[in-house]
């Protein structure tokens, strides 16, 4: 009989445990202890704690959640995504263990996991990528060498982590000036959401669209593809709408993708669930991205066109079994779409906005499916991802799978904390996606001024921070406020000042807008800053902001220490101007 842990929480944890329970497979949950509450905690026919609130403490902890897997007796573990899906040394561990890996051999998820090490099998398979540079050990190179290959492949360029994905550990250098302070953000944040730090450097290609390929193997040696997804409407490098199969997609470049990625997963004897990413450029010539050895976020919308359950995939395979299907007998019918629900502000530069779940109701529209890990009284915590739940929907066609989602959208009730619904109603009603004439930059270059804030709850707009009681948000930052320019093109968000919108005038106190940790504190008491002076670096849902001075002047004292758990409107910087 098999047992099965999931090393994991949320709506992903959710999702395994009904494929399960619907397999006959015994579930055990682990929990941080701020989630020991939570849905997939109530979900699971087991649930051992794991000591700890933060990522690194819990979820990353590979020694504690093989310490669980023992004490529960389980016989297979999943990762699910993020946190240590893609580590081949805690696949490694596991396998030792004598329980069953739900997921790729650790030697591929090292040869394809790994950023770098796909991208040179990609060039020794002659599959085209982006000029790309990278060293080995890369945190003992030199300033002046990581400088060298910026200069080398050109700016702009992204700063990436070589372990993990969604967007985590990603930063956009447009200026040869920000390198520096960019790649030692990148690190860290790479750290903190996947255990490792290393990074590489690739060329930034403005104007692209974001596909991909599901790739599905047993341990006989059978793969096959059950086609592409469009994962193009992004902010901060991480997905908002996903579609299946990809709109207005030349059939000669679908075929040339798929050819790639099987040819990929091939030559590394790939086994289990798979996903290949491209960039595709305006004349549709396309490079190979990454590979990700693990389920995808947008796993649902490939479900939805094949009928294919790929959680029961992944397990089947890992147990052993042979495909019961062919690549003739695989088809697409219809189309599916997928909008990522976000505990943030779209109207404030996307910050955080974690809370209270008071009122929550989800649709009841024909062909939508809900994925998600939130129940009415639980808390969205500011130590783990921003993403809180997932929509998707199906249609015969795409306008049909759009309208469907536009009528879920607007008849989910999610109250307590600032979301992103209404921004992905207007995306969804956006002309660029209704004729699905968009790419990566959608978001980044319509900016604040294409995207309405009118038609966010009044209550919310101060990201959902109700228990302060300000009518007026401005005054609970002092003059700080989130830079309405969205400078997303770096998951570093600045908290810049906005003078004209400031009352009063700035009175000295620099607060934080929301929960989070001091990850970094760049000045010292009696410094004298100038305008846009970087002050401190903020930590929330696992994603890094930028504290910036609002005026020139001089730092009085420090309230908060490297660290520190901080709450929203907590006063960060006193500073005389």
């Amino acid at each position: 009989m098999v047992k099965l842990l999931v090393a994991n929480r949320g709506e992903i944890a959710c999702r395994i445990f009904e494929t399960c329970r619907v397999m006959g497979i015994k579930t055990v949950a682990v929990y941080s202890e701020g989630d020991k509450k939570s849905l997939h905690v109530q979900m699971a026919d087991e649930a051992y704690p794991l000591k700890g609130i933060t990522a690194s403490e819990t979820y990353l902890n590979r020694g504690a959640l093989l310490e669980k897997a023992s004490q529960a007796k389980a016989t297979a573990l999943h990762p699910g995504y993020g946190f240590l899906s893609e580590n081949p040394l805690f696949a490694s561990e596991v396998i030792k263990k004598k329980i069953i890996w739900i997921g790729p051999p650790p030697e591929s998820i090292r040869k394809m996991g790994s950023k770098i090490e796909s991208k040179i099998l990609a060039q020794k398979l002659t599959i085209r990528t982006l000029p790309w540079k990278y060293v080995e050990n890369d945190q003992s190179v030199t300033d002046a060498r990581w400088k060298k290959m910026a200069d080398e492949i050109g700016y702009p360029l992204l700063i990436k982590a070589a372990s993990g994905g969604g967007g985590r550990g990603m930063r956009l250098v447009h200026e040869k000036n920000d390198f520096l302070g960019h790649l030692e953000s990148a690190r860290r944040e790479a750290h903190n959401s996947f255990g490792e730090a290393s990074v590489f450097l690739e060329k930034f290609v403005s104007e692209g669209r974001h596909i991909e390929v599901q790739i599905l193997a047993d341990t006989k040696g059978r793969i096959v593809h059950l086609f592409d997804r469009e994962c193009s409407v992004q902010r901060r490098h991480q997905k908002i709408i996903e579609e299946a199969p990809a709109p207005r997609l030349k059939q000669e470049t679908r075929k040339e993708l798929i050819k790639a990625a099987l040819k990929l997963a091939e030559a590394i004897e790939y086994e289990g669930v798979g996903t290949v990413e491209f960039l595709v450029d305006e004349k549709e010539k396309w490079f190979f991205l990454e590979m990700n050895t693990r389920l995808q976020v947008e796993h649902p919308v490939t479900e939805w066109i094949t009928g294919l359950d790929l959680v029961t995939c992944q397990i089947k395979s890992a147990l052993g079994e042979k495909l019961g299907f062919t690549q003739d007998k695989i088809g697409a019918r219809g189309h599916a779409m997928e909008c990522r629900i976000y505990a943030e502000n779209p109207y404030e530069g996307f910050i955080p906005t974690p809370g209270p779940v008071e009122k929550l109701r989800w649709p009841t529209t024909r062909n939508c499916r809900i994925d998600t890990g939130l129940t009415e009284g639980n808390e969205v915590s500011a130590h783990f991802d921003a993403m809180v739940a997932k929509l998707s929907t199906w249609g015969l066609s795409r306008e049909e799978a759009r309208l469907t989602m536009r009528e879920a959208l607007k008849s989910t009730t999610l109250l307590g904390f600032t979301h992103n619904i209404p921004f992905l109603q207007e995306l969804i009603d956006s002309k660029e996606l209704i004729e699905s004439r968009f790419t990566t930059s959608l978001i980044e270059k319509k900016g604040a001024h294409f995207w309405n804030p009118k038609i966010v709850p009044e209550k919310t707009v101060s990201t959902g921070i109700e228990s302060a009681k300000i009518e007026k948000p401005h005054n609970l930052f002092g003059s700080i406020r989130l830079d309405q320019s969205f400078h997303n093109t770096s998951s570093r968000l600045p908290l810049r000042a906005q003078k004209e919108m400031a009352t009063p005038p700035f009175d000295g106190l620099i607060r934080s807008p929301f929960a989070g940790r001091v990850s970094r504190i760049l000045i010292s008491r009696g410094e004298k800053v100038k305008t846009d002076t970087l002050l401190m670096i903020v930590e929330a849902m696992k994603m890094e902001y930028d504290v910036i001075s609002p005026v020139k002047g001089e730092i009085e004292e420090i309230k908060v220490s490297l660290g520190d758990q901080i709450t929203p409107g907590q006063l960060l910087i006193l500073m005389k101007s």
